[in-house]
């Protein structure tokens, strides 16, 4: 335990306290499970660098995929740990039997972990946040003084659960195709279709963008924006939103779901929340729907008086930046590790 290398990172030797076996994450993908991909991959590296052996033969295994994506290895008894979340109130039937399978939970989100026990996992769960890439994600000055056109910006999965038709009804009822000094962006991008990689000029102040942008490419993006919006139906985490966050945007979400870890009302323009029914995959649930008369006012409030939320603009992008994957895979090892490095010491 007193091993030290040269980057100060205190290590234990390679007598298995350490070691993971990093089971089941999901490959490489555009559109619709894209995030948690990279998730998992950031969260591997970040484990790496802080001294953790990946071995597929160690004694406990990692997955980080949604619920209902989980199956327990039957060949190799070995403790199965699960890093998942949930975006609603109600989980279906192939969820909530997926987490009863696993020895050890651990949700980004306190929304998740109410979930979970109100479908009665009694198990251990951990709660360990998601990070952001805050190198690459940087606070830059908003354009306070006119800079035009005064941009909206909405970056997600192509998925009604994002919220991308409330944000295309909300503009067009309010600024109309055609104003020129105010215009909407959206940016996504599609699995397996034929729409291809393009910027599209949908009207005269809307743009479609389904490039795959590097973090590099997408943190210029959201430095060009004034607002960032998500009307989301529910997050597991809400990763767009603490990055627009993190480089200056003016943020306008609910709070509730996942999102309630980063949005209040100091750190943005909180959009109240009612419920409706919907479907998660064929199973009918009762969703979170932010309201929509709200959010319109908190579009045309935030144009209006852009000036005014210099404060809670500095907030959100000072809050995003505690966010961090080196946070992450340090809390993890904290959770997987501190009774076993308890033991080695002792």
């Amino acid at each position: 335990l007193d091993h030290t290398v040269p980057d100060g990172v205190v290590r234990p030797h390679a007598d298995g306290s350490m070691r993971v076996a990093p089971r089941h994450f999901l490959p490489s993908q555009d559109g619709v499970g894209k995030g948690m991909h990279t998730h998992g991959h950031k969260i591997l590296v970040e484990l790496e660098k802080q001294g953790v052996i990946l071995d597929d033969n160690a004694p406990v295994a990692l997955s980080y995929v949604p619920c209902a994506s989980f199956a327990r290895d039957r060949w190799n008894k070995r403790e199965e740990w699960l890093f998942t979340m949930v975006e609603h109130d109600q989980m279906a039937k192939n969820q909530i039997e997926a987490i009863q399978e696993v020895d050890r939970l651990v949700t980004c989100s306190n929304h998740s972990v109410k979930v979970f026990r109100d479908h009665g996992h009694e198990g251990p769960i951990d709660y360990v946040p998601l990070g952001i890439d805050t190198d690459v994600f940087q606070y830059r000055e908003p354009g306070w003084a006119g800079i035009m056109p005064f941009r909206f910006l909405w970056v997600g999965a192509p998925s009604m659960r994002k919220g991308w038709d409330l944000v295309l009804g909300a503009f067009y009822s309010m600024f109309g195709p055609l104003r020129k000094e105010v215009e909407l962006y959206l940016k996504t991008t599609f699995e397996d279709s034929d729409y291809g990689e393009q910027v599209e000029q949908i009207d005269e102040n809307v743009t479609l963008d389904t490039r795959n942008l590097s973090s590099t490419e997408l943190c210029k993006l959201y430095q060009s924006a004034h607002i960032f919006v998500l009307p989301s139906r529910g997050e597991g985490f809400g990763q767009t939103a603490l990055e627009a966050m993190a480089c200056g945007c003016l943020v306008i979400a609910p709070k509730y779901t996942g999102l309630g870890e980063f949005i209040n009302n100091d750190t943005a323009l909180v959009v109240e929340g009612t419920t409706t029914e919907a479907y998660s995959g064929t199973f009918p649930i009762i969703s979170d729907s932010p309201e929509i008369p709200d959010f319109m006012n908190k579009m045309a409030e935030s144009y209006r008086r852009f000036h005014k939320y210099r404060e809670v603009i500095e907030n959100g992008s000072k809050l995003a930046r505690t966010f961090t994957w080196e946070r992450t895979a340090s809390e993890l090892i904290g959770k997987m590790f501190s009774e076993e490095l308890q033991h080695v010491a002792e």
